[in-house]
């Protein structure tokens, strides 16, 4: 009856358990996930960050709360989770594994970008080059959503037209 998503992992990072929360956080069955790592579904620069940061938390079979990663839904929209897990560790000392539980904060990190990107332009609008200023604003956005943006620009019948992308 969690809101939350819970999973385990073994030593290796393949899930073994996945609760059906999963579906509404991420958009795959449970099923779906078993054998697969977290970051098989993570942006690569949330799985560069997080195969770095599980390296040391195995090694240290320690505990660890709040470690936020981008991961792609499965209809391919950008969630942002929060991770915390606890070791599992066998009777004889070594690590079976990882019990936790993921929390989608995408809201809560896209209320963060909104706020971020006024700011900036309250900051920014004496600026003249508005392409100067957009890429300040993209710049912040891809700190934000550990992703990489950029931006086309074209001018037709004197309207400035942009396209965004994210990956």
């Amino acid at each position: 009856t969690a809101g939350d998503w819970i999973w385990e992992v073994d030593r290796e990072g393949r899930y073994t358990y996945a609760s059906g929360r999963l579906e509404k956080s991420l958009g795959y069955h449970a099923e779906e996930m078993i054998g697969k790592t977290p970051f098989s579904l993570m942006t690569k620069e949330s799985a560069q960050k997080a195969r770095a940061f599980f390296k040391g938390v195995m090694q240290e079979k320690c505990p660890f709360q709040d470690f936020q990663n981008w991961n792609y839904h499965k209809d391919g929209r950008l969630v942002c989770l929060s991770t915390s897990g606890t070791p599992v560790i066998g009777r004889d000392g070594e690590l079976i594994g990882y019990r936790g539980i993921d929390k989608d904060i995408t809201e809560q990190k896209t209320e963060e970008l909104l706020l971020t990107v006024r700011l900036q332009l309250v900051n920014d609008s004496q600026q003249s080059d508005s392409g100067r200023l957009l890429r300040s604003i993209l710049q912040k956005a891809e700190l934000i959503t550990d992703s990489q943006v950029s931006f086309l620009s074209s001018v037709e019948d004197d309207q400035q037209h942009l396209l965004l992308r994210a990956w």
